[in-house]
């Protein structure tokens, strides 16, 4: 009973920390709730009522990234390990291609260089730095103070295939992000198990945090400025600005609503 309790309290959890998304733009538009309860016969009483019905899309809210800075001169496809931690943390992160300064610092003193540089961009709450840093150098640096870490992908590269290089780099960024949001070593089934060789990453670590290190994680991106990110329905999407193109009828029409009653109210405001 006391598992199920602690399970549920970390879905209602979860819940509020995504709060954000679904709750009211500074602008005093209602709730997506509120709207279908006095939905008027207008456009934009239409829309957000029929916005739930046009499909939910994943989406930013106001705030910072969480930065994956690929510097590898080789870089491979990152994008789906970070909508992946996107999702499961609700917290913005973000896939960069960054190149490296010629001439600037090699190894291990030039990623952590790059990943500081970027990590002074506006906007930019975290980074996690991948780079070759040589098969000296550290396998996961991080700076916890600072909110930075770096991957070195050289070391991934032992004894593995593509496939396993691949899940190899994923667990770490994974890890990487963890710990530059304030988590630590867990004991439970997670991405933060101990690590003391290739075999544990391969062997003992999972591909997502624990909920004791998740929520503590998401607890840390907002307080550091981090945008949250979830579902959100397709008309406030629009309304925000970051829906996609319309794919069908429905969302066209959609589109098409919320637009119009954004360029009413613009008018309105300036007579």
């Amino acid at each position: 009973m006391n598992t199920t309790k602690k399970a549920i309290a970390m879905v209602l959890a979860a819940l509020a920390l995504a709060a954000p998304l679904c709750a009211e733009t500074e602008d005093g538009s209602a709730t997506n709730a509120e709207a279908r309860r006095n939905a008027a016969p207008g456009p934009a009483g239409k829309a957000l009522y029929r916005s739930s019905r046009a499909g939910i899309v994943m989406c930013k809210g106001d705030g910072g990234a969480i930065a994956v800075a690929d510097m590898r001169a080789e870089p491979t496809e990152i994008a789906d390990v970070t909508e992946k931690i996107s999702r499961f943390l609700s917290s913005y992160v973000e896939a960069r291609r960054v190149e490296l300064a010629p001439g600037g610092a090699a190894g291990l003193q030039g990623a952590v260089a790059a990943a500081f540089a970027e990590r002074a961009k506006e906007g930019t709450c975290a980074v996690i730095a991948i780079a070759d840093c040589g098969a000296e150098a550290p396998g996961l640096a991080v700076f916890p103070e600072d909110r930075v870490a770096v991957v070195n992908a050289s070391r991934l590269a032992a004894g593995a295939d593509a496939g396993l290089y691949e899940k190899r780099l994923g667990k770490e960024i994974w890890r990487g992000v963890a710990f530059a949001l304030g988590g630590y070593a867990s004991e439970h089934p997670c991405a933060l198990k101990a690590v003391d060789s290739l075999a544990d990453l391969d062997n003992e670590c999972l591909h997502m945090t624990c909920p004791p290190v998740n929520f503590k994680a998401m607890d840390f991106a907002r307080k550091a400025g981090v945008a949250p990110y979830g579902p959100v329905p397709y008309g406030m999407a629009v309304r925000r600005g970051v829906a996609p193109a319309p794919t069908n009828e429905l969302q066209r029409a959609v589109w098409e609503a919320v637009k119009a009653d954004m360029a009413t109210n613009a008018a309105e405001a300036q007579r």
